[in-house]
């Protein structure tokens, strides 16, 4: 279309004929076509049999056998460009999935995470419990994380599974127990325990920080209140109050 307009100017050089030219090409009825260019034809009579030979069809919306809708051009990377201006500084792997981004109507749910060596693809719709890399996708949508979640994680459902009576266990003289039961052999599990005392303080994941604890009598970090071995210091008050009154009894001189 572009380039058929440049070769009307070079043929009809001291005349403008963009408007009309224009009027011509976006008519969608055969009626307003024929009027404009009736019209283009007056201005230039030159131009009616050079776009006749060029046929209608090929620059005409109203004589097109396909339906163009209202993009009248065949250069649609120019378009492509225009929106991913600021995406073409990504690199190839980011750049090509903001393309994919923009021309897949599903990619409304389905995201890549980058994150480093740990990439993912995710898909919002098969989320139970969200992971790090969809929380990323939930607030780059800026979704409600919740409505990602199952309804097993909810509240709700916590509740309802305990909303029935749970009843306690009777003295164990009054349990039933079946003589299919009784004759099954339960061994204890196969480990050995390794030499050394046990460990008691927990192994860390990854990413977890260790909370160390503080005693409430002698205030240091490291142990707890049951296995401090420190003196209780006094009270200043305290302090004070037995260096005025010292503890009564019996002098003793050398």
């Amino acid at each position: 279309m572009q380039h058929l307009l440049h070769n009307i100017k070079n043929k009809s050089r001291g005349i403008s004929v963009d408007i009309l030219y224009y009027r011509c090409a976006k008519a969608y009825r055969l009626f307003e076509f024929e009027s404009f260019m009736h019209a283009l034809t007056l201005v230039q009579p030159r131009l009616g049999p050079y776009l006749q030979e060029v046929e209608y069809e090929r620059w005409s919306r109203a004589y097109s056998e396909v339906l163009r809708y209202n993009i009248m051009t065949t250069n649609i990377s120019e378009c492509i460009n225009v929106i991913l201006i600021k995406e073409r500084e990504l690199p190839i792997i980011a750049l090509a999935e903001e393309m994919r981004c923009l021309l897949d109507p599903a990619s409304n749910t389905i995201y890549t995470v980058f994150n480093g060596d740990n990439n993912g693809v995710i898909d919002l719709q098969a989320q139970q419990l969200p992971c790090t890399h969809a929380m990323i996708a939930i607030r780059h949508k800026r979704g409600d994380v919740y409505e990602f979640y199952s309804d097993y994680y909810s509240s709700a459902c916590w509740k309802a599974t305990y909303a029935g009576v749970v009843y306690p266990l009777p003295h164990q003289g009054d349990w039933v127990v079946l003589n299919k039961v009784r004759e099954n052999k339960v061994l204890p599990p196969d480990i050995r325990s390794t030499s050394g005392h046990r460990r008691e303080c927990q192994i860390p994941s990854i990413g977890e920080t260790v909370q160390r604890h503080k005693c409430s009598h002698c205030r240091p970090v490291g142990h707890h209140y049951n296995t401090c071995q420190n003196l209780i210091p006094l009270h200043q008050n305290q302090a004070s109050a037995l260096a005025q009154f010292p503890s009564s009894g019996p002098s003793q001189t050398i």
